[in-house]
């Protein structure tokens, strides 16, 4: 380890702290956070990814972001937003947008009837 450059010294730190941690799925169950209280509270899905995944998907000795496989978020967090891998974007994004689309339609319904 003291042969080791600070590069590959950081990452190695990025590694053991990220991987595993930062795929889609582990993001939609280690980001559930909640709003309100305990009893009336609801759950979402933080779109912020967490400093230790930034750090990990971003270093210069990773490629992520230039392989387009850095998992991403649909959606907004108040209207059920979740992570996808990227390579899910597309059929996710449209699904979601349809969904809203039809809780938007009800909503509208819902108010000409009362």
């Amino acid at each position: 380890m003291a042969s080791q450059t600070p590069e590959m010294q950081s990452l190695v730190s990025a590694i053991s702290r990220g991987a595993g941690r930062c795929d889609a799925q582990s993001l939609n169950s280690t980001l559930v956070m909640w709003t309100g209280g305990y009893d009336d509270g609801r759950t979402y899905i933080s779109n912020q990814l967490p400093d230790y995944c930034g750090a990990y998907t971003g270093h210069a000795y990773t490629d992520f972001a230039s392989s387009g496989t850095l998992p991403r978020y649909v959606g907004t967090p108040e209207r059920g937003g979740y992570w996808v891998e990227a390579r899910d974007y597309d059929r996710a994004l449209a699904e979601y947008n349809e969904r809203i689309r039809r809780e938007d339609e009800e909503r509208r319904r819902q108010s000409w009837l009362n």
